[in-house]
């Protein structure tokens, strides 16, 4: 492209070359378009003042032993063995000058300003096509959301990465992570969020990476890196750094503040299963993954390594800390393993192994084999969810198959056992289905059955171990939105709370009270109600009715409320609204309609002689009455502009004095049980505030206290 470019400028402009240098790319070049032949020397000088050029602008020297030099065009004798003009512009790139477009005549002073204009407008054009192409690589190789390599540009670094570790004889390391019930977090918070998760686990990741490191998101919610130059304790090392990162991370901050896990997979090029190739790496790595997976989650395991072994994930550590990373050397396998399931043959006799193991081995399982009972439980012991599937014959020597099928099942649950036998009896197949036994085969084998029955088995075991899983995900999503419901019923109690408190707080500052008389009538309400004997949610609603008692009142007009001196007969049946206007408006939420009743209710007599609704006794709910004895009480030991507060002892007699009429009796020998308790919390409220008021008035009639209790 860039040599078309070149010609046609040629053709355009009065130019005998023209030189387009460009240092983008794995390659830089530096392109010399010639119209007419030209003198080597000539081209040499061309070369040498672009070079000059390029240094004077950018600042950084080019060494021409770095460029791909490309001449196109005619060469051989010229007169001319150097340029007599030139003229130079730069390309610039990301506002960095990365290239330079020269015109060189054989004739001085071959440019017009108009030819400069162009020259400017094709470096223009030059820089849009490479920006275009840079933009073009990005998308072909970049991830879109996480902005790490994909899979196509992951498989080209990772042959690269392994070619030059076996050219140069240097081990590397290939680490494939999965984030652990992704699929369950996009269900229940959506796939935005679960994209939020991917770009915050990206940053954790690339945190953890070395420079030399690469990263790329290799599908859905799995990502590997790539360590070259790395052992297998600096890849162990890693892997450890980033399930420390990923258990201190919170995802989605700012929203759902997710703390999540992830399964780490580790295998080494110089690893015991030596594998071949970097597909075979990759597969390895893949497969320890899988095996953390199995193995719970929220772990690393390395290939190949014991799977009872697996490194403890962060989260079952108490309180982990970066000095407590330790790297650990994991045991070796004895047998090299592939991507592919493995299957455990146990049987007496070498024919019969031999036969099973090259029909296996043909359809892509990796097989191990055994001759005795004890030897195969000892195989799946050290390697616990290593193995996919048991082959047992039922005749072997010293514990029979039938012993080593329960066995199996005590040690891995998740094998899935398949019995061999020529003795296929009734009794042989009912024990055997006792002790877990997935189906039979029976001797001499056949290949196109054994294939059919592994395949079942396997399918088999990948539905149980998949629903094992979701049972698993279903009780952790259920436990953590259980406890963010909670949560969340919590914080709106809490602001419910609030809001009525700061409501009745208005209506306290509306009434001049300082006293914070809603508040500390509540509190003596539910001293007052659980001396009755009152818990749960009654308490809560007598609480709540007591706070809220004067709602109404915010429906009355400034003048009523703060008249100095007494109401007229209008003013006060207007004034008695204000039971009735409290009760409408809580009796609108469905959370206050016990609570509106004891609004209702609190200016009804024992005796009828109240109001709005002249109920008597019983007829008032329990609430209304217990509310009514300690309104008056706070009453009477509050100061007042009118009138000092009385003592607790006259306080209690005049509480006694109107027993059977304005109160309930039963409430009134509730009171004089807690009247200490009662007072020992209006003297921690108000008390100060009282006893100022009562040193400074004088003392008060009977009938002055009455009325305050009226």
């Amino acid at each position: 492209a860039l040599a078309e470019f070149g010609q046609a400028l040629a053709r355009m402009l009065p130019a005998s070359a023209v030189g387009i240098m460009m240092l983008q790319g794995d390659q830089p070049i530096l392109l010399l378009t010639g119209r007419l032949p030209l003198h080597q020397s000539f081209l040499d000088s061309v070369k040498d003042e672009m070079l000059t050029r390029f240094e004077i602008l950018s600042g950084e020297p080019v060494k021409a032993n770095d460029l791909s030099i490309r001449v196109e065009g005619p060469t051989g004798d010229a007169e001319a063995t150097a340029p007599a003009s030139t003229i130079s512009v730069p390309i610039i790139l990301d506002h960095d000058i990365s290239g330079l477009l020269t015109l060189a005549s054989a004739e001085p002073e071959a440019y017009s300003p108009g030819d400069t204009s162009l020259l400017y407008h094709s470096a223009n054009h030059i820089s849009a096509v490479f920006m275009t192409l840079k933009r073009m690589h990005r998308l072909a190789s970049m991830d879109h959301l996480t902005g790490v390599y994909n899979r196509i540009r992951l498989e080209d670094e990772l042959e690269h990465a392994w070619l030059l570790g076996r050219r140069y004889g240097y081990a590397m390391a290939v680490v494939v992570v999965d984030i652990d019930h992704f699929k369950d977090l996009n269900d229940a918070y959506g796939h935005a969020v679960g994209d939020d998760i991917l770009k915050d686990f990206t940053t954790v990741l690339q945190g953890v990476a070395r420079a030399t490191d690469i990263i790329a998101r290799y599908g859905g919610d799995e990502f590997v890196a790539i360590l070259p130059r790395a052992s297998e304790t600096d890849a162990h090392t890693f892997g450890q750094r980033l399930l420390m990162g990923v258990h201190e991370k919170v995802f989605c901050e700012r929203s759902y503040r997710l703390h999540l896990t992830i399964s780490v997979g580790v295998a080494t090029s110089d690893n015991a299963a030596a594998p071949a190739t970097s597909a075979a790496l990759l597969s390895q790595a893949d497969r320890a993954l899988y095996t953390a997976k199995r193995n719970g989650r929220n772990r690393l395991c390395m290939w190949p390594q014991t799977t009872g072994d697996a490194d403890t994930p962060p989260s079952e550590a108490p309180s982990p800390k970066a000095a407590d990373i330790k790297p650990v050397t994991p045991p070796r396998r004895e047998v090299s393993a592939g991507p592919h399931d493995q299957v455990l043959v146990v049987d007496d006799e070498p024919q019969v192994l031999k036969l099973v193991t090259r029909l296996l081995e043909r359809g892509g399982y990796t097989v191990t084999c055994v001759a005795t009972a004890p030897e195969a439980l000892e195989k799946v012991r050290s390697q616990l969810g290593y193995y996919d599937l048991l082959i047992t014959d039922l005749n072997l020597p010293k514990v029979s198959g039938i012993e080593l099928l329960h066995l199996i099942g005590d040690a891995d649950a998740s094998v899935v056992k398949i019995v061999m036998t020529g003795n296929a009896t009734v009794d042989n197949a009912i024990d055997s289905l006792r002790e877990g036994a997935y189906d039979f085969i029976q001797k001499p084998i056949s290949a196109e059955k054994l294939a059919a029955l592994v395949t079942r088995a396997l399918e088999y075991r990948s539905l149980r171990m998949q629903n094992e899983r979701y049972q698993s995900h279903l009780e952790d999503m259920v436990q953590r939105r259980s406890s963010q419901l909670a949560q969340s019923l919590e914080d709106v109690k809490s602001a419910y709370d609030f809001t009525l408190e700061a409501l009745v707080a208005m209506l306290d500052a509306r009434e001049h009270q300082t006293g914070k008389h809603s508040i500390r009538v509540r509190d003596l309400a539910v001293i007052l109600a659980k001396d009755i004997g009152i818990n749960g949610d009654e308490l809560l609603t007598i609480a709540s009715g007591a706070m809220l008692h004067d709602i109404g009142k915010i429906g009355m007009p400034d003048a009523l409320l703060f008249r100095a001196g007494p109401l007229s007969s209008e003013e006060w049946h207007q004034m008695r609204r204000h039971p009735a206007i409290g009760y409408r408006i809580l009796k609108a939420s469905p959370y206050l309609q016990d609570a509106a009743e004891i609004v209702r209710s609190h200016h009804e007599h024992y005796d009828g002689s109240g109001y709005p609704r002249s109920l008597r006794g019983p007829d008032i709910c329990l609430g209304a009455r217990i509310f009514a004895l300690v309104d008056s009480y706070d009453a009477m030991r509050s100061g007042r502009v009118y009138r000092a507060a009385i003592s607790p002892e006259q306080a209690a007699d005049e509480i006694e004095h109107y027993s059977g009429r304005q109160f309930d009796p039963n409430v009134v020998q509730a009171f004089m049980h807690c009247q200490g308790r009662l007072e020992a919390m209006i003297n921690t409220s108000f008390r100060p505030w009282c006893v100022t008021m009562a040193t400074n008035r004088a003392s008060v009639s009977s009938f002055e206290v009455r009325r305050a209790v009226r």
